[in-house]
């Protein structure tokens, strides 16, 4: 039996900033959660909570969602 399987979810809009960095470098990116959260606010937008599920997939960002600063 195959341990992986395909899930149907819903459409979940997305945010974020694309960075590759180390571990030691992780404060780079952890930084910038404000401004995130900066933005969502100016957009009348708040973030939802991380998902809880181990090993949750992440969804793709939404093309019709208007990028982040810094994004792309």
């Amino acid at each position: 039996m195959s341990r992986f399987r395909v899930e149907t979810r819903p459409e979940t809009p997305t945010v974020g900033i694309t960075e590759t960095v180390t571990m030691t470098g992780f404060a780079k990116i952890a930084d910038r959660i404000p401004e995130i959260v900066a933005w969502l606010a100016e957009r009348d937008t708040q973030a939802s909570p991380c998902p809880t599920t181990p090993r949750s997939p992440r969804p793709a960002t939404s093309p019709s969602a208007p990028s982040p600063p810094g994004g792309t």
